[in-house]
């Protein structure tokens, strides 16, 4: 058995990070397997690592989050987006400077959020939640138990990061952010209507936490429908300030 062919195809098969537990629980389930350990696994991975890396080719296997994964090298990316340009998915400056302010000052909160952007966050949090970019770690104990938001695993694998050290330079993780194309994302710009929380969603919340998305929910419903009744108002205003005009006149 070559154990550093056998990994080099799981990770490439998977297209995702794998880890060293993942790849042992893998082997393990294949009967002719060899017992192999966890240290043998990483030697492997090391090993793996260091060829594709010696190799100079346009792909590198490289550690994100918690395990490893085969992915383009950098310079190489106005090709890709060329290759996905009928689906070119990025995040909105709004999300981008949102996801900014949790990556770097995690764990915060909505408030803190928007005492730095000065506007209200919770549809973009809402967004950010759906493409599993953020979670919710917690409550802050204080007036309200506020929900805490953090980065999720998911986030560190999109943007190639082995964890929170080694993220870049402020500036340069938000102009990344701006430009990095997302399998996963399904629209650029967001509607209320985008925004509205599933049933299944809320089965995956505890019970203070599903209170809170769902008032989220509602006060994003109760924002359109007084942006609608403040609409018709200055209609009718504009309205009958023509009909006193023409009738001065």
């Amino acid at each position: 058995m070559d154990l550093k062919k056998i990994i080099e195809v799981l990770i490439f098969v998977s297209g995702k990070g794998l880890g060293v537990q993942e790849i042992l629980e893998t082997l393990k389930a294949v009967p002719e397997n060899v017992q192999t350990t966890s240290q043998e696994v990483v030697v492997a991975l090391e090993t793996l690592q260091k060829e594709w890396e010696e190799r100079g080719g346009g792909i590198q296997l490289v550690p994100v989050a918690e395990g490893y994964e085969l992915r383009t090298t950098p310079e190489y990316a106005p090709w890709i987006q060329a290759l996905n340009r009928p689906k070119p998915h990025r995040l909105s400056n709004a999300a981008a400077e949102t996801l900014a302010l949790i990556a770097y000052r995690q764990p915060i909160t909505k408030t803190d959020i928007e005492t730095v952007r000065g506007v209200d966050s919770g549809g973009v949090l809402k967004s950010l939640l759906d493409r599993h970019f953020i979670r919710i770690v917690g409550r802050k104990e204080e007036a309200g138990r506020p929900l805490i938001y953090a980065t999720s695993k998911d986030f560190l694998e999109i943007f190639g990061l082995k964890d929170l050290d080694d993220l870049p330079p402020l500036k340069e993780f938000e102009e990344k952010a701006k430009t990095q194309v997302l399998e996963s994302a399904e629209k650029e710009e967001f509607t209320v209507a985008d925004l509205a929380i599933t049933q299944e969603e809320l089965v995956s919340l505890d019970d203070e936490d599903r209170e809170a998305m769902q008032a989220l929910d509602q006060s994003l419903k109760d924002l359109k429908e007084f942006k609608d009744i403040a609409l018709t108002a200055l209609t009718e205003q504009s309205q009958e300030e023509s009909i006193l005009t023409d009738q001065k006149e």
